[in-house]
C-alpha cells in the first residue's frame, strides 16, 4: 500500500448552528490542511442554516469536507455538492490518501430528518467499498459510528451505532474513521488497524486533531 503525504486535520462533528467559539481554535483551523465535519452541522436545519456554519469555517479555512447527519435536513447534501465539499456517499483522493464519506444516522429514538435503516446504510457502505483502491490509505468519515466501540456507548448505557459500519471497517480497514452523533461518546478507540474517533460535539467544545504522516495516524481530542 502507498503511503499518503503528511496532512493535519481538525474534525468538528456535531455543530449544531454553535459557531460563536470557532475564533478560540482559529490558529488551529488556518494552520489545517483540511477541516473535516462528520455531520450535525445544524439543529434540524437546511440550506441557510448549513451555509451559515460553512461560511463561519471559511473565515478560517476554506479547505473543508462534510457529510450530512441526521440532524441536518436532506437539501443539506445538495447545498455540499453545490459548494464542493460534499463527502456523502462517495470518495475523493487527496495527497495520497483517500476519503470515504457516509452522511445520516440509524433511527433514532425521536424521528430526525435524515435517517437510514440498517439494510440503507450497509447498502451505501457496500456502493463505497467497490469505489476502495486498496493500493491507497483510506479515511471514512461517517455520521453513524460504528457498533460495540466507546464511539457509540450512548447516556442509557447501551451500544446504539451500527453494524454496517463495523463491518465496512473490518473488511477495508481505513486507518481512521472520523464519526460523531454521539456526543456523549466522544473517545479514541480502535477496531483492528483503523482508530476510531468521536470528536464528541463542538456545541459542547470539543473537537479532535488528526496529523498524518506516511499514513500513520496520530489523533488528539480537545476540548476548549
Amino acid at each position: 500500500m502507498k503511503r499518503g503525504k503528511e496532512m493535519r486535520i481538525v474534525v468538528l462533528s456535531d455543530i449544531h448552528g454553535v459557531v460563536s467559539g470557532l475564533p478560540q481554535i482559529a490558529a488551529e483551523l488556518e494552520e489545517a490542511d483540511w477541516v473535516v465535519l462528520p455531520g450535525d452541522l445544524t439543529a434540524f436545519g437546511g440550506i441557510e442554516a448549513a451555509a451559515d456554519v460553512i461560511e463561519a469555517i471559511r473565515h478560517f479555512n476554506t479547505k473543508i469536507l462534510a457529510v450530512a447527519g441526521n440532524c441536518d435536513r436532506p437539501e443539506c447534501e445538495d447545498y455540499f455538492e453545490e459548494a464542493g465539499i460534499n463527502l456523502g456517499g462517495r470518495k475523493t483522493v487527496i495527497e495520497g490518501i483517500e476519503f470515504l464519506g457516509g452522511g445520516g444516522s440509524l433511527p433514532c429514538l425521536a424521528p430526525t430528518p435524515n435517517e437510514l435503516t440498517e439494510p440503507e446504510l450497509k447498502r451505501a457502505l457496500d456502493d463505497l467499498a467497490r469505489q476502495r483502491d486498496t493500493n491507497l490509505p483510506c479515511i471514512l468519515v461517517s455520521h453513524e459510528p460504528p457498533f460495540n466501540t466507546k464511539a457509540d456507548f450512548a447516556w442509557n448505557g447501551q451500544h446504539v451505532g451500527s453494524a454496517s459500519v463495523r463491518a465496512f471497517i473490518e473488511q477495508c480497514q481505513p486507518i481512521i474513521c472520523f464519526t460523531g452523533h454521539i456526543h456523549e461518546g466522544h473517545s479514541l478507540d480502535e477496531i483492528g488497524e483503523t482508530q476510531i474517533i468521536n470528536p464528541g460535539s463542538w456545541a459542547q467544545g470539543r473537537y479532535a486533531v488528526a496529523e498524518i504522516n506516511g499514513g500513520v495516524p496520530n489523533i488528539k481530542l480537545r476540548t476548549v
